[in-house]
């Protein structure tokens, strides 16, 4: 038996050619026209650079759905491959809609991870920056985004505004299993 030692193993980093990280780009660029298109607009916190879309409720009746927060899965390019699940499933009541970005798992030329300090503090400075600080919250992860809903949950600034907590193949608790940790990781 070979052990799995989750934060003890060396990483053993595989770079791809730069062409890779154009056509990711350039995928991102056309995504966010259409994001544009359908009324999102990028947010940027000032504090910690946290990113993200987000787009208001569309009517009163829509305004009284609690506001999902999305945060994606390791993918290329980030939002873009969830946003077909996100566009014509998740968000088609009107709710407003945080679509929160990750640079870090998205095959971008970047070199800095945020902490969980502050993903938590921007992702509320965003929100309260668009909401109003006592509106309830859904949240909504699929797979690595489950971490940072997980950070969220447990953030006193949020823990009291979360009312809905969806986990979508949650690695935050497959992670434990092994099968999925050596698919995951190795």
């Amino acid at each position: 038996l070979e052990p799995r030692r989750l934060s003890l193993d060396d990483v053993n980093p595989l770079h791809r050619p730069l062409l890779v990280y154009l056509i990711v780009l350039g995928i991102k660029m056309a995504a966010g026209l259409l994001l544009r298109a359908l009324g999102y607009q990028r947010i940027v916190s000032n504090k910690t650079g946290v990113t993200g879309w987000y787009k208001p409720a569309v009517d009163p009746a829509s305004a009284k759905l609690l506001p999902m927060i999305f945060f994606h899965g390791i993918a290329p390019a980030g939002l873009v491959l969830y946003l077909p699940m996100v566009l014509l499933g998740l968000a088609t009541d009107g709710r407003a809609v945080f679509l929160f970005e990750n640079d870090s798992i998205s095959c971008r030329m970047s070199f800095e991870a945020l902490t969980e300090e502050s993903t938590v503090e921007g992702v509320t400075e965003l929100l309260d920056r668009y909401l109003d600080p006592d509106t309830e919250l859904s949240l909504v992860g699929h797979s690595f985004g489950s971490c940072q809903l997980t950070w969220l949950l447990h953030a006193p600034a949020l823990r009291h505004r979360i009312r809905q907590f969806v986990l979508m193949d949650p690695v935050t608790i497959l992670l434990s299993d092994p099968d999925v940790m050596v698919n995951f990781l190795y």
